[in-house]
């Protein structure tokens, strides 16, 4: 298996969750390049995801699992699904996103093609309603990112090698669960592999984790980072 899509999942019961995932499951299915399986990792305690799932196991290879380790944390439910992909390569992917070009997946499996590559970022672009596509992004790598100065981009521009030493999101993070990955993997492997060009976009809605999390969360994610990495640059 040459590549894994890691998907993180929950639907609350108002429908949404399973809306966007069958979206992103049509976006993989225009796919050019088609040696892919699907992981899909679900919080829910409905079995909406799971009927999904079923419904397009025939079109897509699809892992279909649960967990309820840190509920309400993306980045513990994005590890798990991590943890049970078989592919070379891991893409992750949060639900409300999807590719947004049918080479997408080809593209990224080739920046990969340098056999020191272990990540790449790709570019991503904004929409909230599938029609109309702004605010482009371009990713580059911020020593700051620590602090929030994410100029990369959400965690759906992202793919990994899959290695021995390959890295997992913080379980208890959501506001800077991709912040503190990027810095990570930056002080790890060194600069990832960009590709500018936007291969994924990033749903803009009213219910999306940006919207729902209290400014005090963030603030406080935001400080446990400059904590943590402060506290490491210290003792250096």
């Amino acid at each position: 298996m040459k590549l894994s899509i890691a998907i993180p999942t929950y639907e609350g019961g108002d429908g949404s969750g399973v809306f966007h995932l069958e979206y992103l499951f049509s976006k993989l299915m225009d796919q050019t390049f088609t040696d892919f399986e699907v992981v899909v990792s679900d919080h829910s305690e409905l079995d909406s995801v799971k009927v999904l799932c079923e419904k397009y196991q025939k079109d897509l290879n699809i892992m279909y699992i649960t967990t309820d380790k840190d509920r309400g944390y993306w980045g513990s439910n994005l590890n798990n699904a991590i943890r049970n992909c078989k592919g070379d390569i891991v893409k992750t992917m949060l639900q409300d996103d999807f590719l947004f070009s049918d080479t997408s997946l080809k593209r990224i499996v080739d920046a990969f093609d340098v056999q020191e590559t272990k990540w790449v970022v790709c570019g991503g672009i904004h929409t909230r309603d599938y029609v109309q596509y702004y605010n482009p992004v371009y990713p580059r790598y911020d020593p700051l990112v620590y602090r929030g100065m994410n100029t990369i981009g959400g965690p759906s521009c992202l793919a990994v090698r899959k290695t021995n030493d390959m890295l997992f999101f913080e379980d208890k993070l959501n506001w800077m669960a991709d912040c503190d990955y990027y810095k990570r993997a930056y002080e790890s492997f060194g600069p990832p592999s960009v590709i500018s060009e936007s291969l994924v976009a990033y749903k803009q809605w009213d219910g999306q984790m940006t919207n729902t999390l209290s400014d005090e969360t963030k603030k406080r994610e935001q400080l446990y980072l400059i904590e943590k990495f402060e506290a490491e640059t210290t003792k250096k």
